[in-house]
């Protein structure tokens, strides 16, 4: 019903599209967040179909959807000569690039083939480093944070004002993250971490992933696949205070467990310069003991009918099968943790240039005490943050 309402709303005529495009449209807007989804309904007629023509998997084409909605024909068709030159690299590099297009890091121009082989040797920056599966360099980071600040202006402010900051907020708009040492009542390295926690974050994580989600109807619920947004999610994670920054499913059906950091770098993530000292509990964030730890609190604490529910999914042979459990009498209980079908990931936001490898092998270890990655996401702030 959910998915019928999205596309009676939208302004071109689906019907006249063949059935099997129909139905990767259906499959495009169930990975589609709130800004993909208004931008599909807003195009008109041709760019709507040739926008459901375009030979991308429906995670890349939902992704496509907010820049490819206000495209003239030109641009249209330098999208598409993008996605077919970009068709034989290899999938990790190939994902890269048109994730790259799709958050605003990437322009193409038509028979611009010359900018794509620029782009694959500077801008995706793959390194394997010693098991860590993935890290990925995006070079003009302080273009890409500002433009996502001033994509969710509503979500920057009320940062500013929860942190005692509206006054400055009010003077700079969203360009007030390159003011916080002028900040008079909140500390501008919380502010400086929850806007990286809640506003850069989700995005991204959107982006790569798709737009999943956690449904309740009052009786059963389903996980999709994708980044799970925090307000489908019915608990607190308690990010920011030694909780989960924000969880995933994969393409591959594993739970992704994400944790963000922005901080003053000149590049390089290790383990000690990522997650610093142990917490307040003894634990390391991101160690396997300290994720065991988050999701034994999340099972015991599953005392309604909709947290029952999202802690059985987590736990679906069908699902992520992340976690072992049974029940008995309507309590839950955690057995185990099945860590092959969990991942860990670090989002990090810099502020130095990059030096060296782009990560520590000693990421990827196995002592379940301290952190290990399977993937990394180095954003490079520039000045976007200055003084901080």
């Amino acid at each position: 019903m959910r998915l019928w309402r999205i596309q009676r709303n939208i302004d071109a005529d689906v019907d006249a599209l063949p059935e099997a495009r129909q139905a990767n449209l259906g499959s495009t807007l169930l990975r589609a967040d709130a800004n993909s989804r208004d931008a599909i309904q807003r195009m008109d007629q041709d760019t709507f179909e040739q926008f459901s023509d375009l030979d991308v998997n429906p995670q890349t084409r939902a992704s496509f959807a907010p820049r490819y909605a206000d495209l003239d024909a030109d641009g249209r068709q330098a999208v598409r000569e993008f996605v077919d030159q970009t068709e034989d690299l290899d999938p990790d590099t190939r994902d890269g690039l048109r994730a790259g297009y799709a958050r605003g890091d990437i322009d193409v121009q038509t028979g611009d083939k010359n900018n794509i082989a620029e782009e694959i040797q500077t801008y995706s920056g793959f390194e394997s480093v010693d098991g860590v599966d993935r890290s990925r360099f995006i070079r003009d980071g302080d273009a890409y944070v500002d433009a996502r600040l001033e994509r969710n202006s509503d979500e920057v402010e009320a940062v500013f004002r929860r942190n005692n900051e509206e006054d400055l907020y009010e003077e700079y708009d969203t360009d007030a993250v390159r003011h916080l040492d002028e900040a008079d009542d909140g500390d501008p390295v919380n502010i400086r971490g929850q806007l990286s926690e809640e506003v850069l974050q989700p995005e991204l994580a959107s982006n790569k992933y798709g737009r999943g989600g956690f449904e309740f109807d009052g009786d059963s619920g389903t996980l999709e696949q994708g980044y799970i947004p925090e307000e489908d999610i019915p608990y607190d994670l308690d990010a920011g205070n030694q909780g989960f920054d924000g969880l995933a499913i994969d393409n591959d059906g594993n739970l992704v467990v994400i944790e963000t950091k922005t901080m003053n770098s000149n590049g390089r993530v290790t383990n000690s310069g990522a997650f610093g000292r142990p917490l307040s509990d003894g634990e390391r964030q991101m160690s396997d003991v300290w994720i065991e730890d988050r999701l034994q609190s999340l099972v015991d604490n599953a005392d309604t009918e909709e947290r029952k529910e999202f802690i059985r999914r987590l736990a679906d042979n069908d699902g992520p099968d992340a976690i072992e459990i049974t029940e008995r009498n309507g309590k839950i209980n955690l057995v185990d943790v099945n860590d092959g079908n969990l991942q860990k990931e670090l989002f990090t936001y810099q502020d130095g240039d990059q030096t060296g490898e782009l990560a520590s092998g000693g990421l990827r270890q196995n002592n379940p005490e301290e952190p290990t990655l399977d993937s990394v996401e180095i954003i490079k702030t520039g000045d976007v943050f200055e003084g901080i």
